[in-house]
């Protein structure tokens, strides 16, 4: 069920879309650079790429220790004019400007997908706000590392489905895959409801011509050029580094399960704010919004499943992977969940 089209925006609505991602970029701003530890490694592969010596950590070592292959080339490409005059420290500048960029942008699309789902400006905009004003969120920005950017586009994908543009879609998932591989998450949700529409959509026709080829082709064309390069240079297209964490640290089985629900339950850092009043009262307060509120926009609209699931799939796959929760892994769901969140409020 479609809900029906919320009224066209006006010059007001251009203009708070304008001020939502404008806060969002000067909040990155102001604090100006925190470049987190792990961004360096990206930043060397980044370097080294500028100075003509391959995707590699290590001249001659053909090893993948970067999660992020698209955001390592982005800055690669961004940073080639700088590269000569400044080298190397450019990077952490180009990686947060970026991220601030990305941000903006997501904080705007945070807004459509609002407005396009509720109707309700003023949901719409605190949704944005949220997203501009979330302290997690700035905290990787001016980190270099490529949250943001996957986040972005995510919320691209998500937009362009919305507006009924499955092939644009499907090329923007399989962006946000090679910027971070927790991002298949989101992918995998997305097949589902591109696959039912176009067989409703598509009744009566051969049994090919309704499925999503055309879809399922175009986020191929984007993942599989990586995969096949990174298999045949590095030998596989996971990151090394995935398989020495998974070596280096033992994990108590919860360890997952309690990060997940710490994270849900004290998203702007209630636990600083309030101590464990304030994670409790999260804990019994933002899960129940959000699944009232995932519930009503997926009667307003089903194809917004999608968004209402992505914050539960994601706690859930890192709970039975349970790999050490490093704190940028607590981030992707939150913009999806603070619409589920208002949603529920409103």
């Amino acid at each position: 069920m479609h809900k029906p089209l919320p009224a066209p925006l006006k010059r007001g609505d251009i203009l708070m879309i304008a001020a939502v991602a404008c806060t969002a970029i000067i909040l990155r701003a102001i604090p100006g650079l925190r470049i987190i530890d792990d961004a360096y490694i990206t930043y060397r592969y980044a370097w080294n790429i500028l100075r003509g010596l391959g995707f590699v950590y290590n001249l001659g070592e053909p090893v993948l220790g970067t999660t992020t292959p698209l955001y390592t080339l982005m800055l690669a490409a961004v940073g080639w004019p700088g590269a000569g005059l400044t080298g190397q420290a450019a990077l952490p500048e180009v990686s947060v400007t970026l991220n601030t960029l990305a941000d903006g942008l997501g904080a705007a699309l945070l807004f459509l997908i609002a407005y396009r789902l509720s109707g309700e400006r003023v949901l719409a905009l605190a949704c944005g706000l949220l997203w501009a004003f979330s302290p997690q969120s700035i905290t990787f920005a001016i980190g270099g590392m490529e949250t943001s950017v996957a986040i972005a586009l995510m919320l691209g994908a998500f937009y362009a489905w919305l507006v009924d543009r499955p092939v644009l879609a499907a090329l923007i998932a399989g962006l946000a895959t090679l910027t971070r591989p927790d991002s298949l998450i989101w992918a995998g949700l997305l097949a589902p409801g591109m696959i039912v529409t176009r067989w409703r959509a598509t009744a009566g026709r051969p049994f090919l011509s309704r499925l999503p080829l055309a879809e399922a082709g175009s986020y191929l064309l984007i993942v599989t050029p990586w995969v096949v390069c990174a298999t045949l240079f590095f030998g596989s297209p996971l990151p090394h580094s995935i398989a020495a964490k998974s070596v280096a640290y033992h994990l108590e089985p919860t360890q997952g399960l309690v990060a997940m629900l710490q994270n849900f339950s004290a998203p702007f850092f209630e636990d600083v704010a309030f101590g464990p009043t304030g994670v409790i009262a999260g804990a019994l307060v933002y899960p129940i919004l959000a699944a009232l509120g995932g519930l009503t926009l997926f009667h307003r609209d089903r194809r917004s499943l999608p968004l209402v699931l992505y914050p539960w799939l994601y706690a859930l796959a890192f709970t039975i992977a349970n790999p050490l929760i490093f704190r940028w892994y607590n981030t992707p769901p939150l913009p999806f969940y603070f619409l589920c969140i208002v949603a529920g409020l409103w």
